[in-house]
């Protein structure tokens, strides 16, 4: 059984064995460039394929092999950290927009909504569980849009809208609600529902929940 010692060992063998690797890449990738001009015909040529025995060729797509597995799991492990820092700057991006919408007053504590509305805690939870409202979590913390207490529109409507987002995330029927839709005549739903178009805003609704 491995010791620790010996672990630690082979760890910084391996460690030194892809810098070495990286290294002679960076040295190598010069070269290769230079070669990207050249026909198959040509580099065959120079590589002197036809006059290598079917051995040696054999032995030099293994060795071809190895190293173009090794450049596959290397650019595999960049592409992962750029996506992960990708993913990390949009989550950014996307508390700062929600906060936003918090310091405008767009999202509101649950207490705020079940005051404006004269419910209860009970009523809220039904809500929720038959998607007649949504909320969305801001650093662990839960906000209800404003919308669903606002006597410009009529609640039944955003209730039948809320339905129609079916399982979406909150965020998700959030960026629906408050986004211009061509099929809307570049109104946003809520604009929309203003106007007594539920019928349309329902339809618009289902075509998202369908992409």
């Amino acid at each position: 059984m491995p010791t620790t010692s010996t672990r630690k060992s082979t760890t910084k063998k391996n460690d030194l064995t892809i810098q070495e690797i990286m290294a002679s890449l960076e040295k190598v990738a010069p070269q290769a460039e230079r070669t990207k001009t050249l026909s198959i015909d040509k580099l065959s040529e120079q590589l002197g394929v036809k006059n290598k025995r079917s051995a040696e060729k054999k032995a030099i797509l293994d060795r071809l092999d190895k190293v173009s597995r090794f450049v596959d799991m290397a650019r595999q492990a960049f592409m992962d950290e750029k996506f992960d820092m990708w993913a990390k700057e949009m989550r950014h991006k996307a508390v700062k927009n929600l906060e936003r919408l918090i310091y405008k007053g767009i999202l509101i504590k649950a207490e705020e909504l079940m005051d404006q509305l004269g419910w209860t805690r009970q009523a809220l939870s039904k809500a929720r569980q038959a998607r007649r409202v949504f909320s969305v979590e801001v650093k662990g913390r839960t906000y209800y849009p404003a919308f669903f207490a606002d006597p410009q529109y009529e609640r039944r409507q955003l209730e039948i809208v809320s339905k129609a987002l079916g399982d979406l995330p909150g965020t998700s029927r959030l960026q629906f609600m408050l986004t211009p839709k061509g099929s809307l005549n570049s109104l946003t739903p809520l604009e929309a529902l203003a106007k007594g178009k539920v019928a349309d805003v329902k339809i618009a609704a289902e075509g998202f929940v369908r992409r």
